[in-house]
């Protein structure tokens, strides 16, 4: 059988193995915003382990719409997607739910859902906040402002640590 297989250069058909194990080799990755800086780099890792694993890269940029993250989901539930790892675009599950629903596990990436627990993989964003603080202060500013995007939970968390600090120093 080994030998007709490879005589006839027959190869899987991955969308029929899908369909029959309920699952792919795939792996979905939804970033809010590839023009960020930060996610280069963190792509990149991400297809270099799923290639080493053999698995498949599904990347799809949300561009921070959360109807945009909805379409991305059911697409990645359709292809029957074997994970999803997402930068979320909300506070809340709402995109999530289907994927849920359809036992897909998920991990999220540098932002935090409030309303479900899901594994997430978080940069410190608070001691950033912090550290942030320190450093004008240590310059001796006095009157500082911040302009943060906290609709998210890096800016939330950084402008928490950032309090806190201005806080702790007296101002």
């Amino acid at each position: 059988v080994l030998a007709a297989a490879e005589a006839l250069h027959y190869s899987i058909d991955q969308r029929a193995r899908a369909l029959r194990r309920r699952k792919s080799g795939t792996l979905g990755l939804i970033v809010s915003d590839v023009g960020n800086p930060y996610f280069p780099e963190v792509i990149r890792a991400i297809e270099a382990v799923a290639y080493h694993s053999g698995h498949d890269l599904f990347l799809c940029n949300s561009d921070e719409d959360p109807d945009r993250e909805r379409f991305y989901i059911r697409a990645m539930i359709a292809q029957r997607i074997g994970g999803i790892i997402i930068v979320p675009v909300t506070f809340t599950s709402a995109s999530l739910a289907l994927a849920l629903r359809n036992d897909i596990p998920i991990v999220c990436l540098d932002r935090r859902v409030n309303d479900v627990q899901l594994d997430s993989v978080l940069v410190d964003n608070r001691a950033g906040g912090a550290l942030a603080a320190d450093a004008l202060l240590d310059r001796g500013h006095r009157r500082i402002g911040a302009i943060v995007a906290t609709r998210t939970t890096p800016g939330n968390d950084r402008l928490l640590g950032f309090k806190e600090r201005l806080a702790e120093r007296g101002v």
